[in-house]
This record gives structure tokens, C-alpha cells and sequence, in this order.
């Protein structure tokens, strides 16, 4: 009997003496997997709000690819730009995209031509929450003329941190009713 309640209580002291695992620690433990971002801008150098979402996508564990390819001293294409992440998304290679141009409007029009993309167009928190919770979306388009890199990142925090359908409220329509049907259309506009 002795024996029976050293071993509980050895059982007992060693599982308390176990590391305890702070929140970043588990954060850190679920996210093993490699996030894959491709990203796409319409401008090289001028202004930082690529350099600066790149980082922070960096920071939070993402392997980013970028395709801002070409010659500096020329203007770039930004509609090759668009169709080059979204095809990529559309072909699941990565898991979500991110484009920058002047407004963020001509990226998002183009990224959309694609099946199984989900471009919006995003200027505050908000908006980036519900193009999650709502439209799933799996593309990111900023307007470097109208977004500053630091309200950026937080609207790029917040879109990454929403996961699909995640309302009380809406979630089940949306998930169920909604892009259900948006497939539907999808299928017959990408026969």
C-alpha cells in the first residue's frame, strides 16, 4: 500500500513538474504548419507598404512569395500582376494573396476573373473582418494611395485572424446558403 501511494505521489510530482505553457507557447506549438502568401504590387520601391506587409506576414510565421518582378524603370503591369497571385491562388498553391496598387480597385477587378478567388478590396479593420466571416476571402487588396503601411498591418492582423463563417449569427447562412451558391455561379461562368 506503501508502495501504490509513492508511485501516485511520484506520478503526482512529476506531472506538476512539467513545464507550464504560456499562451505564445501554444500559439507558437499550433502554428508548425507553413502558411504559404503570395504577394503582388504594382510599384518597386515607392513607398513601404509591401516591405512592411511582407514583414509582418514574416513575423507571424508565413512564407511569403512575391511576384513585383521587372525593370524598375518601367511601369508595371499591374493586371499581370493580379492574375499571376490569383492564379495561384485559384490553383491552391497558396493559401491566400495579397495586391497592392494605387486604389486597390483595378487589382481586386482582375483578381476576381479567377475561380476560387475571393479578392476584396479592404480599407479598415472592419471591413477586413467581415470579407472574411462573410465572403471568405483568400485575397488582400490594398490601395497604397489610400491605406498607411501601419493601418495596413492591422487590417492585415485582423483578416488573418478571421476565419470563415464565424458569426453567431450569419455564420451557418453563409457557409451553407451563400457560397454554395456563389460556387454554383462560379461553375457556370468558369465552364
Amino acid at each position: 500500500m506503501k508502495r501504490t501511494i509513492f508511485v501516485v505521489f511520484l506520478l503526482f510530482a512529476f506531472c506538476f513538474a512539467l513545464p507550464a505553457y504560456s499562451e505564445a507557447d501554444k500559439k507558437a506549438k499550433c502554428n508548425t504548419e507553413k502558411k504559404k502568401v503570395v504577394i503582388g504590387s504594382a510599384f518597386y520601391e515607392q513607398g513601404n507598404l509591401k516591405k512592411t506587409l511582407i514583414g509582418r506576414l514574416q513575423e507571424r510565421g508565413y512564407e511569403v512569395k512575391d511576384f513585383t518582378e521587372g525593370d524598375p524603370a518601367k511601369k508595371l503591369d499591374y493586371p499581370g500582376i493580379a492574375d499571376q497571385v490569383a492564379v495561384e491562388v485559384s490553383k491552391g498553391n497558396y493559401d491566400k494573396g495579397i495586391l497592392i496598387c494605387g486604389t486597390g480597385m483595378g487589382m481586386s477587378i482582375v483578381a476576381n476573373k479567377r475561380p476560387r478567388v475571393y479578392a476584396a478590396l479592404v480599407e479598415d479593420q472592419y471591413a477586413a473582418r467581415y470579407s472574411r466571416i462573410f465572403n471568405n476571402s483568400n485575397v488582400l487588396c490594398f490601395g497604397q494611395f489610400v491605406t498607411a503601411p501601419e493601418k495596413a498591418v492591422d487590417i492585415l492582423d485582423t483578416w488573418l485572424d478571421t476565419k470563415f463563417a464565424d458569426h453567431p449569427k450569419w455564420g451557418e447562412y453563409c457557409r451553407d446558403v451563400a457560397l454554395p451558391q456563389i460556387a454554383e455561379i462560379e461553375k457556370k461562368v468558369f465552364k
